[in-house]
């Protein structure tokens, strides 16, 4: 199944933008005008409220990594797009990484970005042979890939599960961390019910772009900055991060991480979908079912994953 293209979409900035690394950053750039605010999102209540920060939230860790991240073009403090419905965390986790080198761009535009690149690829016959981009439903790891690549991001590489040592490297690099996690193992919201240790949840998509390296040199002590599409951004530890990964490949036969690396030099789109095709080589560890979102809920409903 294709997608329906959008040809006259007002706010678009595709081809997707590139913010330059910091060696190479303009002076004046901070002084651009003020994007346009975000699209109000469709999702339901329980899920619009889920980006209210926290009384946790009041003073963060200071993430590591942020002068890594600037150095490769990604903005060290990038938003977290919410998904546009219950079963479309792949497509804003895509959108939030596409942002990460467009700061300037509103949550529509990085949206409608995505879609632009599904379409750019399902136009591709070589990777209309690999795989068919449908955004409607959930969002497999080869479909996650070929967004990328249109976005000019390349997958490095590609577990089934949770690698510490990959995952440091990479965010300390100031590349991006994807996981395919279980909701189930992701922090509840105030006032759910505990988790049963038979609980199965959904396959969900979240990113990894910054890392708090604790007062000791044990990598248990590390926290991780996590951009959740529905429950916004929060930090876990490694203990936790493994544990959603592991679950969903363990118990869903689906679940892993991807590792992503800014690459402003694609410009062209026989570029992109060349980027595409190749980062199909790291996709397959993955396995073949996608992230759908997780329903958060009031402590008043019977379900909240």
């Amino acid at each position: 199944m294709g997608i329906p293209i959008h040809s006259n979409v007002p706010s678009s900035r595709w081809p997707p933008q590139q913010v330059a690394p910091r060696n190479e950053e303009h002076p004046r750039v901070a002084e651009q005008a003020a994007p346009p605010p975000p699209r109000p999102s469709v999702l339901p209540e329980h899920l619009r409220d889920s980006f209210i920060p926290s009384a946790d939230d009041a003073c963060p860790p200071v993430n590591d990594a942020a002068e890594a991240k600037t150095s490769q073009g990604f903005s060290s403090d990038a938003k977290t797009v919410a998904q546009p419905t219950e079963t479309t965390c792949g497509k804003a986790t895509a959108a939030s990484i596409f942002g990460a080198t467009d700061p300037c761009a509103s949550n529509e535009q990085l949206l409608d970005n995505v879609e632009r690149a599904a379409e750019s690829s399902n136009r591709n016959e070589a990777l209309r042979e690999q795989v068919v981009v449908d955004l409607t439903e959930d969002t497999t790891a080869r479909e996650m890939g070929v967004l990328m690549g249109q976005g000019g991001k390349e997958v490095v590489r590609g577990f089934g599960d949770y690698d510490t040592d990959a995952m440091d490297e990479a965010i300390s690099k100031g590349q991006f961390g994807m996981a395919l996690v279980d909701s189930s193992a992701l922090p509840r919201p105030p006032g759910a019910k505990a988790t049963s240790p038979d609980e199965k949840g959904s396959l969900h998509w979240i990113t990894i772009d910054g890392v708090n390296k604790g007062k000791s040199a044990h990598a248990a002590d590390d926290l991780y900055r996590v951009k959740d599409p529905v429950n916004g951004e929060y930090w876990l530890s490694k203990a936790q991060l493994e544990k959603a990964v592991n679950k969903a490949k363990h118990e869903q036969g689906t679940g892993g991480m991807l590792i992503v690396k800014n690459r402003p030099d694609v410009q062209t789109q026989e570029a992109r979908d060349a980027l595409a095709l190749a980062n199909l080589q790291h996709t397959d560890a993955l396995g073949s079912d996608g992230g759908i979102g997780i329903r958060r809920g009031s402590s008043s409903e019977s379900s909240y994953w």
